[in-house]
């Protein structure tokens, strides 16, 4: 399982803590996390959450991946994957915006 963490800013980063304690008690778990924008206090990739994958994580399209967060990072999700023909991953999303 790899979780793909984007958010806007450093201090949008939330439950890092229970994020590692997952990674300590499940060896096949992996973590990365990317911010949008630069920050002093941030050492880490900064970017957008698709500039974080890799094909290796995608298993050649037989994948699950559920996805949650702000319209178009889960548009550009699908168009990554469409750009790659992974039409065998079954996508679940859940799209949001600050009301």
């Amino acid at each position: 399982m790899t979780l793909f963490y984007g958010v806007t800013q450093v201090a949008d980063l939330c439950e890092i803590e229970r994020i590692q304690k997952v990674a300590e008690k499940l060896p096949n778990f992996q973590s990365y996390s990317i911010v949008m924008k630069e920050a002093a206090d941030w050492e880490g990739p900064v970017g957008v959450v698709t500039d974080l994958f890799e094909d290796r994580y995608f298993n050649d399209g037989e994948v699950d991946l559920y996805l949650c967060g702000p319209p178009p990072m889960v548009d550009a999700v699908k168009g990554w994957l469409d750009d790659r023909d992974m039409s065998r991953s079954t996508v679940h999303y859940e799209k949001f915006s600050a009301s």
